[in-house]
């Protein structure tokens, strides 16, 4: 019983260093490198948005049974441009401007809402509640030579930030889920933008000079002088002549 008890501690014990290391080797371990920055566009990007979107404050009720009664406010003009200044200012070198018209020389981003809803859809045992946001954005990307156009609707279906179980204003979250899908959508706008405009247009990531490049083989004497004579023996042959 006695050797047991002793087996059985020295177990506990192994396990316990065991555990030690290997949160020791988790802690101390190398983070990544982090990847490197995305491209980005030379020159200035503008936002148009015209002064009827910039002004525009929407006021609606759920499409939803749940919360009908309620009315959430999203200033969506001041939003778009907020979070458009924010999103896109390492998309172009120059950063990005607002302006009610297209600028010369810049490449114009003219934006326009399509549509917005959204509900609140609660769980069948009633627990939770998920405000779902629905927003279609239309942007028209123009470059500085007006010759590069692209017309994409950025749709988001249901957008999400999260649930809740209990809130003492539910609009508030409602505004919350629709300002992260106006990020979602500056996020895959910005990849948009990139892929719009030539290569030679973009500034890269420098190329990191520190990095070792390993040294040329170089033959040995011995293998120089094999290959020399295997070339000497070859080059002296003669073809035998036909019989």
């Amino acid at each position: 019983m006695r050797a047991t008890k002793l087996i059985a501690a020295g177990s506990f014990a192994l396990a316990l260093t065991l555990g030690a290391v290997a949160a020791h080797a988790q802690d101390t371990a190398v983070a990544p490198a982090s990847a490197p920055a995305a491209a980005a566009v030379t020159g200035k990007g503008v936002l148009v948005i015209d002064d009827v979107l910039l002004n525009q404050v929407l006021k609606q009720h759920p499409t939803s049974m749940t919360g009908a009664l309620l009315t959430a406010t999203w200033p969506v003009g001041q939003q778009l441009r907020d979070q458009g200044i924010a999103d896109l200012k390492a998309t172009f070198t120059d950063g990005v401007d607002t302006a009610t018209t297209a600028q010369a020389g810049a490449y114009n981003i003219v934006l326009r809402l399509d549509n917005f809803s959204y509900k609140y859809a609660q769980t069948a045992m009633g627990f939770s509640v998920t405000p779902k946001v629905s927003l279609t954005i239309t942007a028209d990307i123009t470059a500085p030579d007006g010759t590069t156009t692209t017309h994409k609707s950025y749709v988001r279906k249901d957008f999400s930030a999260g649930a809740y179980v209990a809130s003492l204003n539910p609009p508030k979250k409602v505004i919350a889920a629709a300002n992260a899908a106006v990020d979602d959508i500056y996020a895959e706008m910005d990849k948009d933008i990139i892929a719009l405009v030539p290569a030679s247009t973009t500034v890269t990531p420098p190329v990191d000079t520190n990095t070792v490049e390993p040294a040329p083989s170089v033959p040995s004497d011995a293998a120089a002088s094999s290959a020399s004579s295997s070339s000497d023996s070859s080059s002296s042959e003669t073809p035998a002549p036909a019989q």
